[in-house]
């Protein structure tokens, strides 16, 4: 990373302070304001003409999404079956020339995909001895996106009407709460296009490269980059 870009250690201190807040904190889930913004999110990747916007799947049917995490032996979050009802994932084309991923090489991982990714990371992390430790990896925490070593976590032991939250995970680092809610997140991303901090360039099949602009406070959160 560019060293401009870098949060000074006033910065880091703020952001572990209020990851802490985040772990403690409970938010009451919002489906239909999650549906909303997944709606808008869409339509802003439509409007960028960004490949992501064209190759999200269908909606994976109730039924599915209960017979999958009961044999995961996890409880299926109220936001996580907004998101896989809105869109199961994202259609895989390898005659497609584009990624079809957000900024920071975030993607939508289909609900099959999903399961796979978790077991592999449920079982890296027995391996290393790094499962159930709040700082790596509980085995309760569903991956919706996995991709270059990095994971977009959604925790899964919440009762209905609690939201998730949101922890971003790498191998070789720390995992740490970016989020109290799949809500939070989504208006976050919706908030980056908005402002003019996600900018898709069709002619060079790029996400404009507006990291270091972005308010250091969004940047540390691992969700925007």
């Amino acid at each position: 990373m560019n060293e401009s870009v870098l949060p000074s250690s006033r910065e880091i201190h703020e952001w572990v302070r209020k990851e802490e807040q985040r772990r403690q904190s409970v938010e009451t889930a919002d489906p239909t304001a999650l549906a909303a913004e997944l709606v808008g999110l869409e339509n802003r990747l439509r409007i960028q003409r960004a490949p992501l916007g064209r190759l999200l799947r269908p909606g994976a049917p109730e039924e599915e999404l209960q017979a999958t995490f009961s044999w995961l032996g996890l409880t299926l979050p109220d936001e996580l079956r907004v998101l896989y009802q809105w869109h199961d994932g994202t259609i895989v084309d390898f005659d497609e020339p584009e990624d079809p991923d957000m900024p920071g090489l975030w993607i939508f991982d289909r609900l099959r995909s999903a399961v796979l990714n978790y077991l592999d990371l449920v079982t890296f992390s027995e391996e290393t001895g790094d499962l159930g430790d709040p700082d790596h990896m509980l085995s309760t925490w569903f991956p919706i996106s996995y991709s270059d070593g990095r994971a977009l976590l959604v925790e899964c032991n919440v009762p209905p009407g609690q939201a998730s939250h949101i922890y971003v995970y790498c191998h070789d680092d720390v995992t740490h709460c970016a989020a109290t809610s799949l809500l939070s997140v989504v208006r976050l991303w919706n908030r980056m296009f908005d402002e003019g901090y996600f900018v898709y360039d069709p002619y060079t099949c790029e996400w404009l490269d507006r990291f270091s602009e972005i308010p250091v406070e969004l940047r540390i959160s691992g969700l925007v980059d």
